[in-house]
């Protein structure tokens, strides 16, 4: 069978979101002699991989029927609408017929090897039509041959029309904007043709020759290749050639005006009505009774509307000034407003880009959440670092495997300033991309500032309104140096894996504001310490200071803020967490013994998974005006031995759950004076009446501590009631603690001993005592200053058994005369008298030795 002229291909067919089966009506031999690409709205294409993405069934006989039926998909979605489907030859391009040397061969081999041939060039032709092609009357001289690929140029045509080059693409707009033009003189000797520019003007319609005042014609009295001028004729000896070429800024960016003045005897300088704006830049041509006259050698641009010749002209000489204003004579908006009138919108977006805002898809990036775009964005913010800038991202999801700043002494002066469109509701934009998203999928940071050095920091970095997606065990956002006035703000970062959300290693007078850093366990309660990651990490490896975090929340992490490694010698000094919050994490904010002097202000630390809510392990640090929601195991917590510590006017809540210790502080005696201040703070405990167990509402512990401690209040304000451990005030200190004058036991009704409304008050144990608190002559003593003593029988007390606490009044309001105080090796009664009465007596302990001696002080009887 002869073999028909047909294009072996079938489509673009269209997708219709339930279509699965696709014909084509071209012969082959076998079911791979095909390949299938697919196309969606967006162009990008894909090709299919036979028996896995589709299925080929072939028609019985491929002469009189020639073709078959493609299957896609094998499985799953059919092909959407908008979509396209292609199904085309792939025939490989060999020759697998072997005819032998003696005897009989196949004609029908014969012939299906000339078929073969033939769709091997059908398969070509098809691939030419999609190519691009000289007309076929251009001159054989044209070299078609395409440059070799460079970043961020374009192609196009040489100076002479026959050969493609790279143009850089930068350069390219710059030439296009700004008029930088150079003046170039030579001296012609009558033999030399060729003369070299200082660089190649681009095109020799940028070019303006002159011969002793005289303009040559382009092409006719010279030619330009690249930076090589040629002459057709050698210019005569001593003449001046003047040559000025660059970038031509009129058709875009210039408005020129020309004035002529008439010279006086011996006139250098001329005032123009017009503005130059370019002193010393060539931005105008000056004639002389028509001749042109050179820049820099015969006149100067002295002002913005001066020029001054540097020899008198005389008495007659017409002046031709050819001037005017130029975009490059200062930047910003204010170049924007001397474009001409009419100038294009397009022209005006190029120059503003060039000048401030460069975006992302400037170089190359697609945004589809497919494509992988490390490679544009990278280019585009090594771009704008460089150049001080500010990149823009616009809406879409970009793709990327980790985006990289590297700092170094050099660029401590740069500004890296990244702006997207922000967000939706970050919760929402969790699970549904919305907004400027960077994303990345590897275990890698998405984005990461390093440093070469230990004193080397990066420049100034600010980010604003964008997406940070990370799926790893590093954090999102790695900052080995986060310096000066950098911040990032208005901005969201998703930690999918188990590592850090923001992670700063060097943070000076920096800002994180306004973001949320989200894990992926932000909406799974219970987990409790198997969280994992923190985060916002200070983990400075340098002392830093004046490091503020604003305004954020952060949820899901094992904790949610952590300011200092711990253990080392590199301090963070002076920061601040200021109207913050935290949910469904198992601590709140920890603060290691390298915070020193933080203040955590007005923030929310929401509990429900045990953990800490506020964690000071520093000195000098600052807790004011904090509310911890009910949940955590502790909700203060500063049992290290540090000084200076200050909590006020925080507000901690245990509802009605169990096992939580709102306030929990240690001190020692190793300095004088207050060691910590804890005051003015309200704790609650909304279970009490029950039986709620392990509540502690606050815990004092050290050695002679040094506690301010005054001013706190409880709700409720007596006893609270629960289960074992539930207990408003818990003191396992010894040896006293400033603002509190006796050991805190019995109901803890009485909170404080305090001066109030002018009278002394004393705390009243809860229960009387009677002759069942005494066990061989020894009283035991609960926790109070006031009992009374009820015996029923006679018994006497030689020996008292208390606390810790030295220092205690001890008062016994004695109803009848059954308790007899007597003197002893541990009871010192005034004179040796034994009291045994109804009335009141009072002693004075001391603990020595681990032995309780009681002092009387005063006695009364009724």
């Amino acid at each position: 069978m002869t073999t028909p002229s047909t294009q072996r291909k079938a489509g673009p067919l269209l997708g219709t979101g339930v279509q699965t089966t696709w014909p084509f009506t071209f012969k082959v031999f076998a079911e791979t002699d095909i390949a299938v690409t697919t196309a969606d709205s967006n162009g990008i294409e894909t090709t299919l991989t036979y028996a896995v993405d589709y299925s080929v069934s072939l028609n019985a006989n491929q002469e009189t029927s020639p073709g078959g039926t493609v299957t896609y998909p094998i499985s799953g979605t059919p092909l959407p609408a908008g979509s396209r489907l292609v199904i085309f030859g792939n025939l490989p391009y060999d020759q697998p017929l072997d005819l032998p040397s003696g005897g009989n061969f196949s004609p029908l081999a014969l012939e299906n090897q000339l078929d073969r041939a033939t769709m091997q060039i059908q398969q070509l032709d098809e691939r030419m039509d999609r190519a691009i092609v000289l007309p076929v009357s251009v001159a054989g001289t044209v070299d078609p041959v395409l440059p070799s690929p460079q970043s961020q140029t374009v192609i196009g045509w040489d100076v002479n029309g026959t050969g493609l080059q790279n143009y850089d693409l930068p350069a390219l707009f710059s030439g296009a904007v700004y008029a930088d033009w150079i003046a170039q003189t030579f001296t012609g000797n009558g033999t030399q043709t060729v003369f070299i520019l200082q660089r190649a003007p681009g095109a020799i319609g940028n070019c303006d020759v002159s011969i002793a005042g005289v303009t040559q014609v382009p092409n006719v009295d010279y030619t330009l290749s690249g930076n090589v001028l040629a002459f057709t004729s050698a210019p005569t000896n001593g003449l001046t050639i003047l040559v000025r070429y660059g970038s031509a800024a009129s058709q875009v960016a210039s408005t020129f005006s020309t004035e002529s003045q008439t010279a006086t005897a011996a006139q250098t300088v001329f005032t123009l009505a017009s503005v130059i704006y370019n002193p010393g830049t060539n931005s105008m041509a000056v004639y002389v009774n028509g001749l042109r006259v050179v820049s820099g050698v015969d006149y100067l641009e002295t002002d913005i509307n001066e020029v001054t010749f540097t020899s008198g002209l005389s008495a007659g000489d017409e002046v031709l000034f050819i001037a005017g204003r130029t975009i490059n004579e200062t930047v910003g908006a204010e170049a924007v407003s001397y474009l001409p009138a009419g100038t294009s919108a397009v022209s005006r977006t190029v120059q503003s880009k060039l000048r401030d805002v460069v975006s992302v898809k400037d170089f190359g990036a697609v945004g589809d959440g497919v494509a992988d775009d490390t490679a544009a964005i990278q280019a585009a913010v090594n771009h704008c670092w460089n150049t001080s800038r500010t990149l823009y991202v616009p809406a879409g999801v970009y793709l990327v495997t980790g985006l990289t700043l590297t700092g170094s002494a050099g660029q401590q002066n740069t500004i890296l300033k990244i702006v997207g469109d922000g967000f939706g509701n970050p919760f929402a934009v969790w699970t549904t991309a919305s907004g400027s998203v960077i994303k990345s999928v590897t275990n890698a940071p998405v984005f990461q500032v390093t440093v070469p050095t230990s004193t080397t920091s990066a420049g100034t970095l600010d980010v604003q309104g964008i997406v940070f997606d990370g799926t790893s065990s590093t954090p999102v956002i790695q900052l080995q140096a986060f310096y000066g006035v950098g911040r990032i703000s208005n901005s969201a970062v998703f930690q999918r894996g188990t590592g850090h959300g923001i992670q700063s290693d060097w943070m000076t007078t920096s800002e994180i504001a306004e973001c949320y850093i989200l894990n992926k366990d932000w909406m799974n309660f219970g987990l409790g310490a198997s969280r994992t990651g923190i985060g916002i990490y200070l983990s400075h490896q340098y002392d830093s200071g004046l490091q503020t975090i604003r305004k954020c929340s952060s949820r899901g992490f094992l904790t949610a803020y952590k300011i200092g490694v711990g253990g080392t010698a590199h301090y963070t000094y002076n920061a601040s967490i200021q109207d913050c919050e935290s949910s469904v994490t198992y601590n709140g904010v920890h603060l290691t013994d390298n915070a020193r002097a933080t203040w955590i202000n007005n923030c929310y630390f929401e509990g429900g998974d045990g953990g800490v809510g506020i964690w000071d392990q520093g000195d000098y640090n600052k807790v004011t005006n904090c509310f911890t929601f009910a949940g955590y195991g502790t909700h203060l917590k500063s049992t290290d031995f540090t000084y200076g510590n200050y909590y006020a006017g925080n507000t901690f809540s245990a509802g009605s759950t169990a096992n939580q210790t709102l306030i929990d502080i240690t001190s020692s005696s190793v300095s004088g004076g207050p060691g910590k201040t804890c005051t003015g703070n309200h704790l609650s405990f909304g279970g009490s009446g029950g039986s709620i167990a392990g509540v502690i509402g606050l815990r004092i512990n050290g050695t002679d501590p040094r506690l301010n401690l005054l001013g706190n209040n409880f709700y409720p304000r007596n006893s609270w009631v629960g289960g074992a451990g539930t207990i408003k005030l818990s003191d396992l200190s010894s040896g006293g603690v400033f603002g509190m004058t006796t050991a805190i036991g019995g109901s803890g009704a009485q909170e404080i001993p305090m001066l109030s409304r002018g009278a002394l008050s004393f705390e009243m144990a809860d229960a009387g005592l009677s002759q069942f608190n005494v066990s061989g002559n020894i009283l035991s003593v609960p926790g109070g200053s006031l009992f009374y003593c009820n015996a029923s029988a006679p018994v006497t007390v030689n020996r008292l058994s208390t606390d810790a606490t030295a220092g205690r009044i001890l008062i016994f309001n004695t109803q009848n005369a059954n308790m007899t105080f007597a003197n002893s090796a541990y009871i010192f009664m005034d004179g040796g008298v034994n009291f045994a009465s109804r009335g009141h007596i009072v002693f004075y302990t001391q603990i020595l030795g681990g032995a309780v001696y009681a002092y009387e002080i005063c006695r009364s009887t009724y």
